[in-house]
């Protein structure tokens, strides 16, 4: 019953997690930026979503069946043996007929501009969505305790 408790006490934890928010904003501006080269982005690939299911709900559901089964260390043993093959099943087999959908994800322009609180040049990478001509954009850029870099 404790391990029941246990495993559902931590499979909400986990679940919950995602949900923290610090709430902080960081401040945004707009800067003229100016391109200094334009490549073509790597291509993105993604299974056919041929998964059944949750990990984290398997491992919780497989971690609940197990511990029914065996006592002492052995009722242990087989609640992490009924996790792991829960969050397995939950995956699926992505190399049993999966296959790849590979796509472009536009173009990188590496851009330079001044940082608007310092001054200083900063260098960094923006995502297009077509190549183009011109040798400048505006781009909005965030402020972070660690230096300024691109929003998008």
């Amino acid at each position: 019953m404790k391990i029941q408790f246990l495993v559902v006490a931590a499979t909400i934890a986990l679940l919950g997690s995602g949900c923290a928010s610090s709430g902080d904003r960081v401040p945004m501006y707009y800067v003229d930026a100016a391109i200094n080269s334009i490549d073509k982005a790597p291509s993105v690939c993604s299974s056919n979503g041929d998964g059944r299911g949750n990990p984290l709900l398997g491992g919780a559901v497989g971690g609940l069946v197990g511990n029914q089964f065996g006592s002492g260390k052995g009722r242990v043993a087989m609640t992490l043996l009924g996790i792991g093959i829960g969050v397995n099943v939950a995956k699926g087999d992505k190399r049993k007929g999966s296959k790849l959908k590979c796509s472009s994800n536009g173009y990188i322009a590496s851009v330079s501009f001044n940082d608007p609180i310092t001054g200083y040049v900063v260098r960094d990478f923006v995502r297009l969505e077509k190549n183009t001509r011109v040798k400048a954009i505006n781009i909005p850029v965030c402020v972070y305790p660690n230096g300024t870099r691109t929003c998008i």
